[in-house]
């Protein structure tokens, strides 16, 4: 039986030679076929009376891809995604791709800092809106600091000399996505000045800075405990949240984050219900600095083993990267900015196809990579294995015109309007993956 979906000349013309050439003549019977017709590799039509055509070889290669759907040798062959028109609308239903590669565990406490913005949108009686989130990587000792909407860089170093440098000291890195704020030159050169090494992830790509994503999350579950219908009152209960945070004992480090960075526990108002029993250590005896070393070990131990729980459970559900310098990869859309008045949700899939330049990191196989982006978006030109899909060339038809849609009068084609981009600077400036923050595209 065959099923075509868009028919040529040649299999129009075939269908008239079987299915109107000859008076159909049957007894009611099941039909016979030829005892050949489960041959390797052969398209053949049976008639009514039993007559067969059998397609030349040259014929059954066109039709076998062209139709939409067709019996060969008893199995069903479906169309791959191989014109460009599929691949860039068609959504994926595979994993992703891109291993989790966590970022190393620091060596001590201070040393690797995460930050980022939250959003509480509502701003409060005192014109406040946003959370300037600072946490430690090793201790996970957090930071709260409500800021207005309209803080520029100034305003947020001075937050963190004052709520950070002033009690613990500079860090040596600091991980961060790429707001406006973080990718100024009034940042960076502050970084400079402090010795600290910016690490810029992506606003798109969340679990290059999951530590901050994760406190994110934790911070604003608390709120909803203890903050007022209004929500007026929010950030009053910011420090009450911090402590609560900070003296908990947290899963990956299996202490409290006060315990590893100012090495004591504070005591809390409930404490005389629950006496400690265990006799503390004197600051600046051996006794005191050897059980503090060994909560070190304990807290990196079970580290460790959250990072390697947390890889095995996150790769089942990713695949390797297997994107090369030279190929053609098309980009998610979700990765560039949204033009007023375009719906995303009736956008297309995928842009692209674009040359990938280069691999950023320290693995061969990503799972960032370069991007040749048309120059005319002005975004960050890397984007993480999970946002790429392959572009598979053909050319089987060559003669077809491509089916994609023409460009809007006046806009710009971004699919095929190339310029050569610049190179990012090096491992430095990126964790995983780093993308736009805003962008103004057409298509």
């Amino acid at each position: 039986m065959h099923n075509f979906l868009l028919f040529s000349k040649k299999a129009l013309d075939i269908e008239a030679k079987i299915g109107h050439g000859h008076t159909p003549m049957t007894d009611g019977r099941k039909k016979a076929l030829p005892p050949n017709w489960k041959a390797k590799g052969r398209i053949m039509f049976v008639d009514n009376d039993g007559s067969t055509i059998e397609l030349e070889d040259d014929f059954q290669e066109g039709v076998g891809t062209e139709a939409g759907s067709i019996e060969v040798s008893g199995v069903e062959q479906s169309l791959p995604l191989s014109r460009k028109v599929c691949q860039r609308d068609k959504p994926r239903t595979q994993a992703p791709f891109g291993l989790l590669k966590p970022l190393p565990i620091p060596e001590r406490p201070g040393e690797s800092l995460s930050m980022d913005f939250m959003d509480t949108l509502v701003t409060n009686k005192s014109g406040m809106r946003y959370i300037y989130v600072i946490v430690d990587r090793f201790s996970k000792y957090a930071t709260l600091v409500a800021m207005p909407a309209t803080a520029r860089t100034e305003y947020v170093i001075k937050l963190f000399k004052g709520n950070w440098v002033r009690d613990f000291g500079l860090p040596k890195s600091i991980v961060c996505d790429r707001d406006v704020r973080f990718t100024s030159d009034l940042w960076k050169a502050a970084a400079v000045e402090q010795g600290a090494q910016l690490q810029l992830t992506s606003g798109n790509h969340p679990e290059a800075n999951g530590q901050a994503e994760q406190l994110n999350r934790a911070v604003q579950h608390l709120l909803w405990h203890h903050i007022k219908p209004n929500q007026v009152d929010w950030d009053e209960k910011l420090a009450l949240i911090a402590s609560l945070y900070n003296n908990a004992v947290h899963s990956s480090t299996g202490v409290s984050s006060n315990s590893l960075l100012l090495t004591f526990k504070p005591r809390l108002s409930l404490d005389f219900l629950l006496p400690d029993n265990q006799p503390t250590a004197k600051p600046g005896t051996l006794e005191f600095a050897y059980r503090y070393e060994q909560l070190m070990q304990q807290a990196v131990e079970q580290m460790h083993k959250a990072q390697a729980a947390m890889i095995e459970s996150e790769n089942k559900h990713r695949r390797p990267s297997t994107f090369q310098v030279g190929d053609r990869v098309w980009v998610n859309s979700s990765e560039l900015g949204q033009e007023h008045g375009i719906s995303r949700k009736i956008m297309p899939q995928y842009f692209g196809p674009w040359e990938v330049l280069d691999v950023v990191g320290e693995d061969p196989d990503g799972p960032s990579y370069v991007i040749r982006i048309p120059g005319h978006l002005r975004t960050y030109p890397v984007f993480h294995a999970s946002k790429l899909a392959p572009s598979e060339e053909t050319d089987q038809f060559p003669t077809r015109h491509s089916m994609l849609p023409p460009t809007m009068d006046g806009e710009v084609d971004i699919d095929h309007r190339e310029m050569p981009v610049p190179r990012p600077t090096g491992r430095s400036s990126e964790t995983e993956a780093a993308v736009p923050s805003s962008v103004q595209t057409s298509y």
